[in-house]
């Protein structure tokens, strides 16, 4: 269709740019593939989910950029659709990891739309908007998920993983025996939002972030990598009913809040 509109001289123009916006991000390892199709597959060698997830979010940056998108004609209207899949964690089997990125890609667009309008809002407000969906439950519901939760990254030593713990005063009981989440988070970049205790063996494996750089935003806890994605958003309040809160394994949702929270907690990308 975009041909059709711009003419073959200003398309093969148009597309060669585009492809060679691409190949810049590119490593020497990395294997690129054009066809007369729509798609454009690239497979990032020895690279994993938060590497991948990295490499997508530069790519649609840079292809969204004046140069590229913007020598589009005005008539033309394009949509950019980026999917990633992982071996082994996605799948195993090439069929299943082409399923997944069709699936995947279906969804982008909207993934996309929620991002660009969340964009508007403060971590407090979409977070908030999130744990409006939520239900009450127990207390001891939602703490036995965020002790679950924060074990996952013990379990999981040679996955790379974000996990992003903001306790507030409903979880502070989470934080007081950190020697087993310590020991095992060789691979995971741990971030809690909260004053560090007392000085403890390991005490080098989390950052520790004051949560006042990020005022206003309820407890969470959200996980993001090569192990299984999670977020969860507590109230502070408790009521007769309990406390309410929003929990989700939508891998695109904790891939957002992930990285809007390195984002703005100022934390270097490692890819």
């Amino acid at each position: 269709e975009i041909r059709g509109r711009m003419g073959e001289e200003a398309f093969g123009n148009w597309w060669r740019g585009f492809v060679q916006t691409l190949r810049r991000l590119l490593r020497a390892t990395d294997l690129l593939a054009v066809d007369d199709t729509p798609e454009i597959w690239i497979l990032l060698a020895e690279s994993d989910a938060i590497g991948a997830t990295i490499f997508k979010r530069r790519t649609r940056l840079a292809l969204e950029s004046q140069d590229v998108r913007g020598a589009l004609p005005r008539e033309v209207e394009a949509s950019l659709r980026i999917a990633v899949a992982t071996y082994p964690r996605d799948a195993t089997q090439l069929e299943s990891l082409l399923r997944i990125l069709g699936e995947r890609l279906t969804r982008d667009v909207q993934h996309a739309k929620r991002e660009k309008r969340h964009e508007g809002q403060s971590l407090a407000e979409w977070m908030s908007e999130l744990l409006e969906r939520g239900i009450s439950e127990p207390h001891a519901s939602a703490a036995s998920l965020v002790g679950f939760a924060l074990g996952e990254v013990g379990r999981r030593p040679r996955e790379r993983n974000y996990c992003f713990f903001h306790p507030g005063s409903a979880y502070a009981g989470e934080l007081r025996d950190f020697d087993t989440i310590r020991a095992g988070s060789d691979g995971t970049e741990l971030v809690v939002l909260a004053d560090p205790p007392a000085p403890r063996t390991g005490e080098d494996a989390v950052s520790w972030v004051p949560a006042a750089r990020l005022p206003g935003c309820p407890p969470f806890l959200v996980h993001y990598g090569d192990g299984p994605s999670y977020v969860l958003i507590a109230d502070e309040r408790m009521t007769p009913k309990g406390r309410r809160f929003f929990h989700s394994a939508d891998p695109t949702l904790a891939e957002s809040l992930a990285f809007r929270l390195q984002r703005e907690l100022r934390l270097p990308v490692t890819s």
